[in-house]
């Protein structure tokens, strides 16, 4: 197309527009320009037919696409959107351009749309939630997002293209399968019932918790043996039931199946064949175990049997009837001879036909109660006997479900006499039925002028221990002198009772019959009798409660008194904070503590425990079974030292309160004397060892050493002298250890004497003293006061010089070492103090032990020849050992 302008002509091709100059002049010398213009046009409209072409392509795929299309510009405008997005937002294509899309849509999405403009990047998302705005009944939707930026020429974003697709059906599918596959799975595992998937050969592919429970398999074991491991195929009805599946698709039927271990049970089966998503035919089997149902039939064939003679040997009128047209089925011979009929003549026919309703109402209200309740106790209505006499009954009614059908149970107990009776008693005393002898509670009528009784009802007979002839007309007072209530209390309540005309709740002490004090709490008002004021006394027996009271008392003083009294440490905690409720006086003699101090702080406030695990193991077995016993754990002391306790502990409820009533039995002293004992077994096994077999060997040690001395001698052996002067030396070494080993004998012989202990001292310091002189250390000596004791002067001397020598070898050069005597309350000390390192914890435990030594020239035996002196001198060693040295305490009896 071509227009005239005055700025000259344009051509204009597609979106090309191209001016040429009128001013032919210039064209004519530049052809070579000319033709390349007419190039580039060419090229030009090409490029136009492509991209028409593409344009084409997009405008079909955006007005048929399946999917929800929006272009924008880079400030969200709405430059265009297909059908199919305008349909699913409700509007129109014309409504959105023009528009922002934050008008139309929530702006939480924007950030998502600055992020693609400032990336340049694609933003994809798949199932994303949405909800319609306006529109909240349509619930969440869910779509698959692409945001996709088209850059200029320059690199910039021009456009989005917003691409969606609503998945959410799918979403809604993938649910309900997800939903479908977790319900599966619930009623798999689950199920009381046996569950197995199967290959139709008998291939088990899984099975679930139940059915490896009633096998005694796990799963892998199942599928390891099939269902041949477990099916009983002695029994016939396993193969009819197969073939039944093979021809029906499916078979239910009982069987025997087996366990593990062997044992035979009765099963119910179901299996269906069906196949797979893949093709595959498989079948399922759901098994249940009814030997428990087998037994139950058994048990109510037995029940039935039991029914059976109950029924027919009662002495109570039993029946069974239809509840539709209440033909009897069955009756027993009592319910016969009571109506007067044979069984042959009620079989078979209805209350109605035989005319036995007197009162066809009460008949009507039975149904009626039957039909609400379904059932009846003690109904009482009347009917007719064959003779036409007139009888009561009291009847309990059940309804029945027999095979589907419903059936009347009826058992009757005839009450025509009781109803006589009654009947006279209320014509005779009809004043008082009401009110005064049905009450369940105690009555009495007495004369207000001179407190003598004129009637009683049962229930105050009952409580009282009287028969209504002992009461009537005797004084309350006066003659049965039935109240014992102080006289001043009981005139002065008495006197309001005057004054007010009646009184209530009055505590009262009365007398029974037997002479037994019961007490009442009574109510009396004034009635007119026939012109004469009367007192009518109501009473409830209060002597239960009051015993309960003074129980409860008691037994909270002989609790205390127990308490307080045990020797043993008891204390009460609270299981909620661990603190002190109360304690007893031997606790806090024993812990020295006195009472303020400890009420209101916890165990863990004190330092009690030496290991919390010992703790944590005391309230886990008190929170689980509410009792301990003999807890073997150990304790501070607040002196600072440890003993070992058995701790025992029960669950109480004091002042409301949980707590635990814990009970110390403090074991120090036993244990230390178990392992004492222990220690004395070992020294005498020892002792006994050494006396059987120290003399042998000394005997030959001797003869050899008296040859080697001879050999010694001679000319031929002089070069072996040196030899010869070791070996005797080795000799005399092992002869001196035999001469240790024999002392720890248990059986031998001491000379005790009445000795000074400290004489005995003196008489061996110097030389105590001049071995500590050569090892470079210092020894002192302090003795005080002490008695004579009875020992073996010899044997002590050995101990001392054991015991110093010990001691020298533990210290170093420097070292002092000392010697005490002194008197205490249980006799005379002797200690020996050095200034070592201490003996380790794993030595001391079995300190004592011959042949244990921690030197490297050690024979192991000198402490134990010690602990064997001090037991045949009456003594005992004690030991005392620290950072800083090591006490050994030798106790005497003086």
């Amino acid at each position: 197309m071509a227009n005239t302008k005055d700025a000259g002509q344009f051509i204009k091709c597609g979106d090309l527009t191209c001016t040429v100059d009128q001013n032919s002049s210039r064209l004519t010398g530049d052809k070579a320009r000319i033709q390349e213009l007419e190039a580039e046009i060419i090229r030009l409209r090409e490029e136009i037919e492509k991209r028409k072409k593409t344009e084409a392509l997009l405008e079909a795929f955006f007005n048929y696409t399946i999917s929800s299309v929006v272009i924008l510009d880079r400030n969200y405008n709405l430059v265009h959107v297909n059908e199919v997005y305008a349909k699913a937002f409700s509007h129109d294509v014309s409504d959105y351009p023009g528009h922002n899309y934050f008008e139309f849509y929530p702006s939480e999405d924007k950030e998502i749309f600055d992020n693609v403009i400032k990336t340049k990047e694609i933003y994809k998302v798949s199932a994303r939630p949405f909800t319609f705005p306006g529109h909240s009944e349509w619930g969440v939707t869910y779509w698959d997002w692409t945001l996709a930026p088209v850059l200029d020429s320059s690199g910039e974003v021009e456009l989005l293209i917003l691409t969606l697709h609503d998945v959410t059906e799918y979403v809604r599918i993938q649910e309900k399968l997800f939903e479908n596959e977790e319900r599966y799975h619930s009623i798999f595992n689950n199920s009381l019932d046996g569950i197995l998937l199967t290959v139709p050969d008998g291939t088990i592919l899984s099975a679930n918790p139940s059915a490896c429970h009633m096998f005694g398999r796990t799963e892998e074991e199942l599928c390891a043996v099939g269902w041949k491991g477990f099916v009983d195929f002695d029994d016939p009805r396993v193969m009819k039931a197969l073939k039944e599946r093979e021809k029906a698709g499916s078979f239910t039927s009982e069987m025997t199946l087996l366990r593990k271990d062997g044992t035979k049970f009765y099963g119910e089966v179901n299996s269906i064949l069906f196949k797979n998503t893949n093709g595959q035919i498989l079948s399922s089997m759901i098994v249940r175990d009814i030997t428990e149902h087998k037994k139950a039939e058994e048990t109510l064939r037995l029940s039935d049997e039991k029914f059976s003679k109950a029924f027919h040997q009662s002495q109570t009128m039993m029946s069974i009837s239809r509840s539709g047209d209440g033909r009897y089925i069955d009756v027993n011979d009592t319910l016969a001879d009571v109506f007067g009929y044979s069984r042959e003549e009620l079989i078979g026919r209805s209350a109605i036909e035989l005319n036995l309703w007197v009162d066809l109402n009460e008949r009507q209200e039975m149904h009626k109660l039957i039909s609400t309740n379904g059932y009846i106790k003690n109904f009482e209505s009347k009917f007719r006997r064959k003779s036409g006499e007139i009888g009561f009954a009291f009847s309990t009614i059940s309804l029945l479900d027999i095979g589907g059908e419903k059936y009347l149970l009826t058992s009757a107990i005839d009450i025509t006499e009781r109803k006589k009776t009654e009947e006279a008693l209320r014509i005779s005393e009809e004043k008082f039925s009401k009110l005064f002898y049905y009450s369940q509670m105690p009555m009495a009528i007495s004369r207000l002028k001179d407190s003598t009784y004129i009637d009683v009802n049962d229930a105050y007979l009952e409580i009282m221990g009287f028969q209504r002839e002992e009461l009537i007309d005797k004084g309350i007072f006066a003659e049965l002198n039935i109240c014992c209530t102080d006289t001043q209390e009981r005139e002065e309540k008495f006197n309001e009772f005057y004054k007010n005309g009646f009184v209530r709740n009055l505590e009262l002490k009365v007398r029974k019959k037997t002479g037994e004090i019961a007490y009442a709490l009574s109510s009396f008002n004034i009635i007119d009798i026939n012109g004469e004021k009367c007192r009518l006394t109501s009473a409830i027996d209060i002597t239960e409660r009051k015993k309960a009271e003074e129980a409860l008392r008691s037994s909270g003083e002989l609790f205390h008194k127990t308490f307080n009294a045990n020797p043993l440490p008891m204390a009460i905690l609270s299981i909620n904070n661990d603190t002190f409720v109360e304690v007893n006086k031997a606790f806090l003699d024993k812990n020295r503590y006195t009472r303020d101090e400890l009420l209101g702080l916890g165990m863990t406030d004190l330092n009690y425990w030496v290991d919390l695990n010992e703790r944590d193991r005391f309230k886990e077995g008190i929170k689980k079974e509410g009792v301990v016993r003999n807890l073997e754990v150990r304790i501070f002391k607040k002196s600072g030292g440890i003993a070992t306790v058995l701790l025992s502990g029960v669950l109480i409820n004091w002042n409301n309160d949980e707590c635990v009533l814990s009970i110390i039995n403090n074991i120090t002293e036993l244990k230390r004397y178990q392992h004492e004992i222990a220690r004395l077994d070992r020294l005498n096994m020892v002792g006994q060892m050494s006396a059987g077999i120290g003399h042998e060997i000394r005997n030959p040690m001797t003869t050899v050493r008296g040859f080697l001395q001879l050999l010694k001698e001679k000319d031929r052996y002089a070069q072996d002298k040196e030899y010869m002067d070791l070996m005797i030396e080795e000799l005399d070494r092992a002869n001196s250890i035999i001469t240790e080993f024999l002392s720890l004998a248990k059986d031998k012989v001491v000379e005790l004497k009445r000795k000074c202990l400290n004489q005995e001292l003196r008489t061996i310091f110097p030389l105590l003293r001049a071995d500590a002189m050569k090892q470079d250390k210092n020894i002192e000596m302090e003795l005080g006061d002490v008695p004579y004791v009875v020992i073996d002067k010899n044997e002590i001397k050995q101990l001392i010089l054991n015991l110093v020598c010990n001691g020298l070898e533990a210290m170093s050069s420097g070292g002092l070492l000392s010697i005490k005597t002194f008197k205490d309350d249980d006799g005379v000390v002797l200690t020996v103090q050095d200034q070592g390192t201490g003996i380790p914890t794993e030595v001391l435990e079995k300190i004592g032990t011959p042949f244990l030594t921690t030197k490297d020239s050690g024979t192991g035996l000198g402490l134990a020849v010690c602990f064997s002196i001090a037991q045949r001198n009456k003594a005992k060693i004690d030991i005392e050992t620290g950072s800083s040295g090591t006490t050994f305490y030798v106790r005497f009896i003086s």
